[in-house]
């Protein structure tokens, strides 16, 4: 198989992931904001408007060059990602250590702003091990990442129609958040493992 079919089989997975994901997001969102209401949807929001700041820092930059030094030094592509898994678990860390420090601050007084963020910014902590993907990038393997991400995502969906069923407080919905990017984490390493 040419490089531009594999290239285009690469793009055509991701793409297709992308869009099956955003249309289960789109329906549990809705459920999830009519559920919690203005209040506690609000402080979900404020979680995550926050982690996204944070999550370019979180990186430090690392991923736009990973795949490039996997494809051009092959033989220390262990060392390479090794590397990359270690700097961006510590810089998660301190990101998360940073919102919390932040949020205290910001939001003196107020315990269960300080509980939603601290839990919704655990997705930093697994997001920094999610960098495993570019390897499969790197191997034009992401057919792996996107059946695990989609996975992944129906199964948080279902945990996420379960939490609104049983009626669950605002903390099991910010936590729900991580636990799609903790299955991603797992699973990935494990077929890293495996291939």
């Amino acid at each position: 198989m040419d490089l531009k079919n594999k290239v285009a089989k690469n793009a055509l997975w991701i793409i297709g992931c992308r869009i099956a994901q955003s249309v289960f997001q789109l329906v549990i969102n809705m459920f999830t904001a009519r559920y919690l209401g203005p209040s506690n949807y609000g402080l979900i929001s404020y979680a995550a408007s926050i982690v996204a700041f944070l999550t370019p820092l979180m990186s430090i930059g690392i991923s736009n060059i990973l795949v490039n030094e996997i494809i051009k030094n092959p033989k220390k592509e262990g060392e390479t990602l090794g590397t990359t898994l270690t700097l961006t678990f510590l810089s998660s860390l301190l990101c998360v250590g940073g919102m919390a420090a932040f949020v205290s601050i910001a939001n003196a007084g107020e315990t269960e702003t300080l509980i939603v963020c601290v839990l919704y910014s655990i997705i930093l902590i697994f997001q920094s091990l999610e960098i495993i993907q570019y390897w499969f990038q790197a191997k034009y393997l992401a057919k792996y990442t996107s059946i695990v991400s989609l996975s992944a995502y129906i199964i948080v969906s279902a945990y996420k129609i379960i939490l609104l069923i049983s009626g669950k407080s605002v903390y099991w919905f910010a936590v729900s958040n991580a636990f799609d990017f903790c299955l991603i984490a797992i699973a990935l390493l494990v077929i890293y493992k495996i291939v």
